[in-house]
């Protein structure tokens, strides 16, 4: 039992982490000048987004 709430807590951190770091992969791609580096950082967005959400799958798997 105490394993899974040491999970779903690293899950919870995790999951604001992939958030935080989209919003600022997006913020990023948004005000870059370089087109090549904007889709880089889009890829890179929809890449954290992605995580986020599996972490809560599994975050909803576990519970």
């Amino acid at each position: 039992m105490l394993e899974q709430v040491y999970l779903s807590e690293r899950l919870d951190a995790l999951t604001e982490k992939m958030r935080l770091a989209a919003d600022l992969c997006e913020k990023l791609a948004c005000e870059h000048e370089d087109h090549s580096a904007r889709v880089k950082l889009a890829k890179l967005c929809r890449e954290k987004r992605r995580a986020a959400l599996l972490a809560e799958r599994f975050q909803e798997i576990l519970e």
